[in-house]
């Protein structure tokens, strides 16, 4: 039960390579602690193919291989919030009545998760599977278009993409109507290299039966884009691999458009200040700006 969970876990503190069975009602499943690399957690016998590695605040949702037996486990290495840990684990473990708890979880183990995440917050700021859905169809776009993209938001660029002597920066919004875009740093709304630059505005919306980024992913290496390597590392660097739920979250893409980003466009740029610096004690800035109508130009669909 729940206090017994508690028990082992709070035994297990500071100890390595244990496991224990905690008692649970049921007379067709178990659950077990265990304590490795440095934390602790509880697994359940897990005998799907499916590879699970998900991470929300402190704790990992992952498969993984104990005493040669394949498990699904929550695991922390925060030994002070040992207590809410055993909240989440018990839910985790409990099979509810019937079994239905555990039957769901092995059935839609990244329901569950999802619904812990929004409970508990997941509040790092990475770029959403719809950001790179945004940067992954730009690039497909101006690659089928024959420009010859590269995707520079893995490199020292501040731009996302390069293509036939101009550069991209891509922002994708789940409004449909919304003209506001974040500009995240003084970089991002200047030229680079002398080469002209185009914001890419990206409106898609959340759809199962839409793009994924493994979609989008295996259409660029099909024809050729990007060496699957290349590909794999680059979403690898943005946090996006096969056993994230979010790769395969799907989007319909319904509008991108271009706007040019010259003297009319709205922005900052260094030249913006006195002696072209930021004011002293300024290390960056990012700001809001609200996109014209004027120079609005429609990439996709195409006509």
């Amino acid at each position: 039960m729940y206090k017994d969970l508690l028990e082992i876990l709070r035994a297990f503190i500071g100890l390595d390579r244990l496991m224990r069975e905690v008692p649970i009602e049921s007379e067709k499943y178990v659950a077990y602690a265990y304590c490795a690399d440095g934390g602790f957690g509880v697994a359940i016998p897990f005998e799907k193919a499916l590879e699970i590695h998900e991470k929300f605040n402190n704790i990992l949702f992952h498969t993984r291989i104990l005493k040669e037996q394949k498990f699904l486990c929550l695991w922390t290495d925060s030994d002070d919030l040992v207590v809410p840990f055993a909240g989440v684990a018990w839910d985790f473990i409990s099979p509810g009545v019937c079994d239905e708890n555990r039957i769901a979880l092995l059935n839609t183990p990244f329901v569950w998760f999802e619904k812990w995440k929004s409970l508990v917050g997941n509040y790092a700021k990475d770029l959403m599977a719809y950001d790179i859905i945004g940067e992954l169809k730009t690039f497909l776009l101006l690659a089928d278009a024959g420009k010859h993209p590269v995707w520079t938001s893995q490199t020292l660029s501040a731009h996302d993409i390069e293509a036939d002597g101009a550069v991209y920066e891509v922002k994708t919004t789940l409004s449909h109507a919304g003209r506001t875009v974040e500009i995240s740093s003084l970089e991002q709304g200047e030229e680079e290299n002398g080469l002209p630059l185009y914001l890419c505005l990206v409106r898609v919306q959340q759809s199962s039966n839409g793009e994924t980024i493994e979609s989008l992913r295996n259409e660029i290496v099909q024809k050729g884009y990007i060496h699957a390597n290349e590909i794999d590392s680059y979403l690898m660097k943005k946090g996006y691999t096969p056993e994230k739920s979010e790769y395969r979250k799907g989007y319909h893409v319904y509008r991108i458009s271009a706007f040019l980003v010259d003297e009319k466009f709205p922005r900052l740029c260094l030249t913006d200040f006195k002696e072209n610096k930021l004011p002293k004690g300024v290390e960056s800035i990012s700001y809001t700006i609200h996109l014209p109508e004027e120079g609005e130009r429609t990439i996709y669909p195409t006509e």
